[in-house]
């Protein structure tokens, strides 16, 4: 077992796609071996700072907490490929199983003889197979609701205003997780703010915690493209234009109440953490709203291991996304 451990353990520092799946798919409790799985969250850790588990900084990291220099090293010569990480985390988990299924065993007050032993162990083993038959229906069951929601226009995936993104993308489907990325200034507020109130006009329960300028900031943003009038974001433009700045706010006054239940602002003058995020957001999805957007996540404070910040917050909106 010892030797699969440290065959995954160098399948990560061989590839970065095997790394990401491992971090995504093992955990420490799972290594029999404390070492081992002291070995793997030092590597996670350095894989979630750097989105890779480079060999000198592995190597460092793990000498400094206790292994031996060169260590990570002998991983890699020991493991040769990563090509067979997905079979690494399945043994792993399997073996984990059956360690957990023997606990009672030896927690027993007295030692059993072989052939009780033997009996046991089989029952462990038999146990350990209908668990797994029985997860394999239970996934058979979720994925024909799945279908039958979708066949039924109960599971749909929600349209944008541009099209195109949304055919190709399916990004705003069910359960589904994303995030859009750019330079600063390359209008992704604008975006956001545009999407939001087509999925109001479509009806499809919404809402956007804006994380920094508040959210007068943003209804202002909404109010110029409602009015398809740039100006109404520049100080100038609405003094030398007062009269059609009343006119406009007045027009749409019904439109901006609307948008003000669904745009959100956390004033608390410090970055709000995963958890303060993570409980609007629970809060917005069970008074129903169906697309929930942060603006910009960068804002969150991730403390001094960004990375755990990170997967705390996308572990959490996952699991409130697939409610």
């Amino acid at each position: 077992m010892s030797k699969l451990e440290e065959s995954l353990l160098g399948a990560m520092l061989c590839d970065q796609s095997a790394a990401r799946v491992a971090c995504e798919s093992a955990a420490k409790e799972q290594f029999s071996d404390a070492r081992n799985g002291k070995a793997f969250e030092i590597l996670k850790g350095i894989f979630y700072q750097f989105e890779e588990c480079d060999l000198a900084i592995a190597d460092a990291t793990l000498t400094r907490n206790g292994f031996q220099a060169g260590w990570a090293g002998t991983l890699i010569e020991k493991c040769g490929t990563a090509a067979n990480i997905e079979q690494y985390l399945r043994e792993l988990r399997e073996a984990w199983a059956m360690r957990l299924a023997l606990e009672p065993l030896k927690a027993a007050q007295s030692a059993p003889d072989l052939r009780t032993m033997a009996a046991d162990v089989e029952r462990a083993r038999v146990a350990l197979f209908r668990g797994a038959a029985a997860q394999e229906q239970k996934t058979l069951g979720e994925l024909d609701q799945m279908l039958s929601d979708a066949m039924t226009g109960a599971r749909i995936t929600f349209p944008m205003p541009w099209a195109a993104m949304g055919e190709d993308t399916c990004c705003l489907s069910p359960g589904t997780i994303t995030v859009l990325c750019g330079n600063p200034g390359s209008s992704k507020s604008f975006a956001a703010v545009q999407l939001l109130r087509f999925l109001l006009s479509q009806e499809v329960p919404a809402a956007v915690l804006e994380l920094e300028d508040g959210a007068a900031f943003h209804l202002r943003r909404c109010l110029a493209q409602m009015a398809q009038r740039s100006g109404l974001t520049n100080e100038r433009w609405c003094r030398a234009n007062a009269d059609e700045v009343r006119t406009i706010r007045g027009f749409f006054s019904q439109q901006l109440a609307a948008l003000e239940q669904s745009v959100y602002s956390l004033r608390c003058g410090t970055a709000p953490t995963p958890a303060e995020i993570l409980s609007w957001m629970a809060d917005r999805a069970s008074s129903g709203c169906k697309v929930l957007m942060v603006d910009p996540v960068t804002m969150m404070e991730r403390g001094k291991q960004p990375w755990a910040a990170d997967q705390e917050l996308m572990s959490g909106a996952k699991q409130i996304a697939e409610r």
